[in-house]
């Protein structure tokens, strides 16, 4: 995949009349590889129309047997999301008590969650894969989350922060680059470096929301308001002025 990666990023070098990506890191990113000019544009994603809260939440809550309280993550079941150290960061002992929640399809090098929360020390109850949601599912449990955290360690665009946002739900992410970008304050920011801390540094993050709730609430706010940023529309009128400008 990677070496896919490479060749589509030279022959658009050599080919393309415009690059669009989803935040200014990606385009940072590409131009440490290639000298593409202007012809980048950045233009980012939003969240979908049909993530919304349904007519019967309590009835998919009850099916897909959420917890009064928990901590939501999605994302593929991949190394580069971080999830191994999320699930680690559940073994700290201020969020005893408290169960993972991980939303999202298997994917390329798959996690195996109960390996890594038996090897954390973790009973098993206390880490649940939810598989793929549909959008009123994903919805319900985005809305219900007490914190919603993105461990990811590598992104283009981090979409599922936006999401939390737009349910006013509190947000704890990584610090990579387009995270940051995408989330701009609006959340907890945890930093990468030091791979071995990181589990620590995100528990610390959680705990941080959980302990003080003006902090939550001042975080609902400030993702709300941050969500509002992104739309469709807007995305589509950019894309058609490249095409005018073209």
């Amino acid at each position: 995949r990677a070496a896919w990666y490479k060749a589509m990023a030279k022959r658009a070098h050599k080919y393309a009349d415009a690059v669009v990506v989803p935040t200014h890191a990606v385009a940072a990113q590409l131009g440490e590889i290639h000298d593409f000019g202007d012809r980048i544009r950045v233009i980012g994603g939003a969240v979908s129309s049909k993530l919304t809260v349904p007519v019967d939440p309590d009835v998919r809550a009850r099916r897909l047997e959420l917890p009064e309280r928990y901590i939501l993550s999605v994302g593929t079941l991949e190394p580069r999301k971080g999830l191994d150290a999320l699930i680690r960061a559940m073994a700290d002992p201020a969020l005893a008590g408290l169960p993972l929640l991980i939303a999202g399809p298997a994917g390329s090098g798959e996690l195996d969650v109960h390996a890594v929360a038996a090897e954390a020390g973790l009973d098993e109850a206390r880490v649940r894969s939810l598989g793929y949601l549909a959008d009123a599912d994903l919805a319900v449990a985005l809305d219900r989350a007490s914190v919603f955290v993105f461990p990811s360690l590598a992104e283009g665009f981090g979409l599922p922060v936006i999401e939390a946002f737009h349910f006013g739900t509190p947000v704890v992410h990584s610090d990579d680059p387009a995270v940051v970008e995408v989330a701009a304050g609006a959340g907890v920011t945890v930093k990468r470096e030091d791979a071995e801390g990181y589990p620590k540094r995100l528990a610390e993050g959680i705990r941080s929301v959980l302990d003080d709730p003006a902090l939550a609430e001042r975080l609902r706010f400030s993702g709300l308001d941050r969500s509002r940023n992104f739309s469709w529309r807007d995305s589509a009128e950019k894309v058609w002025q490249l095409h005018a400008d073209l």
